[in-house]
């Protein structure tokens, strides 16, 4: 058998089983780049409603006053409270960083935020009032933990698992679709006979 490897390149096989070996390898490295996408977005989603709940208890509490300020001051206040701007929640990273690079990001951030703008901080200042309510702190706190959970649980969870589940979900929907047109052939069945 002839067929294009994971490479791209063609190659010969010489039975079905060297293919489903070539073939898991190369899915198992794709889920691992789908697993780590995914623990990136959800630390990026969790490190944006952390800085959310932080900025709003500060609020609530008037340990933060947002009027009768121009936007540099409260940009000001907001970079002096260590709040992250929208670019650097982005650019946020859940893999560890050595000494060096952590070093490096800190000199880069000083310069970065010399030069941030009030429009970095707009996932926090564009919130409507009604954000300023306990109720809304709450519910974002949930949201904060249910991102926690799930950043833990994918973590935890090995990619042969996620395959298997994946592979569970696309046999049950072929399952669905199947006994659907059974379903169908059966009433279609039962009307021909009526008719006869």
């Amino acid at each position: 058998m002839v067929l294009f490897d994971p490479t791209g390149h063609i190659r010969r096989y010489k039975d079905a089983m060297e293919i489903l070996k070539d073939f898991y390898t190369y899915r198992l490295k794709v889920y691992g780049e789908r697993k780590d996408s995914m623990c990136e977005k959800l630390h990026k989603d969790k490190v944006a409603l952390d800085n959310k709940v932080r900025f709003l208890l500060m609020v609530i509490n008037g340990e933060l006053v947002l009027s009768n300020k121009k936007k540099q001051v409260l940009t000001d206040e907001l970079q002096a409270k260590k709040f992250l701007t929208w670019a650097e929640v982005q650019a946020s990273t859940l893999k560890a960083k050595t000494e060096d690079e952590a070093t490096e990001d800190d000199e880069a951030e000083g310069d970065e935020n010399d030069q941030a703008s009030p429009a970095g901080y707009n996932y926090l200042l564009n919130q409507p009032l009604w954000s300023l309510t306990l109720e809304k702190v709450e519910e974002l706190r949930g949201q904060l933990r249910t991102k926690t959970q799930q950043l833990e649980e994918l973590l935890a969870t090995e990619l042969a698992t996620i395959w298997g589940r994946d592979l569970d979900m696309v046999l049950e929907a072929l399952n669905k679709r199947e006994a659907k047109i059974e379903a169908e052939e059966a009433k279609a069945t039962k009307m021909q006979k009526k008719a006869m």
